[in-house]
């Protein structure tokens, strides 16, 4: 028996993480499609992660702004910029982009800013806020 391994075996082996799901697109369709409900969860184990920037324009389409204005901060006590913390909630549940790298697209001095906008967001959900959320998850997780 040889010592080692063949070709074929080296070349699987060196690629790195290897997807949950082996197959083709239409195989991949296929699964995402019974499993509705694990969609964001299928994306994830096969490595499908949404880029901040594709996650800014969906959420700047959603609430009719210019990007500018979402990754601006507005001053001042009491000020709620909702789109800005949706944004932010989306960057850190839908993408593999640590909370350094959020904070430092969007002006924030530190981590902490980033959990404190999703906290805030939490806090005054109501339905029309909910509904565009669902929406854009839906929409960044197809």
């Amino acid at each position: 028996m040889d010592q080692g391994l063949d070709e074929e075996t080296e070349r699987l082996y060196s690629t790195g993480n290897q997807a949950a799901i082996l197959g083709g697109d239409s195989l991949l369709q296929l699964v995402k499609s019974e499993h509705e409900q694990h969609k964001q969860l299928i994306n994830q184990h096969q490595g499908n992660y949404q880029s901040i920037n594709t996650i800014i324009e969906a959420v700047a389409n959603e609430f009719c702004m210019e990007v500018k204005e979402l990754t601006k901060s507005r001053r001042g006590r009491g000020s709620e910029n909702i789109p800005r913390w949706v944004v932010l909630y989306l960057c850190r549940e839908l993408s593999q982009t640590s909370l350094k790298v959020i904070a430092g697209e969007f002006g924030i001095a530190r981590i902490s800013g980033v959990s404190r906008a999703v906290y805030k967001l939490k806090l005054i959900l109501d339905a029309d806020i909910q509904a565009s959320l669902k929406a854009l998850y839906q929409q960044l997780t197809a």
